[in-house]
């Protein structure tokens, strides 16, 4: 598990979520891709845990 910082609040991102971040970064920077808020990627990385727990 990897650990990001936002300034306040620490949490763990998975090799795979952290591959992902790396692979839309990416894109990003290309102008190829869609931007996020950060409360929408919290948003996302929650509901894709939930689902990963069932």
């Amino acid at each position: 598990m990897k650990h990001t910082l936002d300034g306040t609040d620490a949490f763990e991102l998975s090799d795979q979520e952290l591959n992902l971040v790396s692979e839309r970064f990416e894109q990003y920077k290309c102008g190829e891709a869609k931007t996020y808020s950060w409360d929408e990627v919290q948003r996302m990385l929650e509901e894709n845990r939930r689902r990963e727990q069932r």
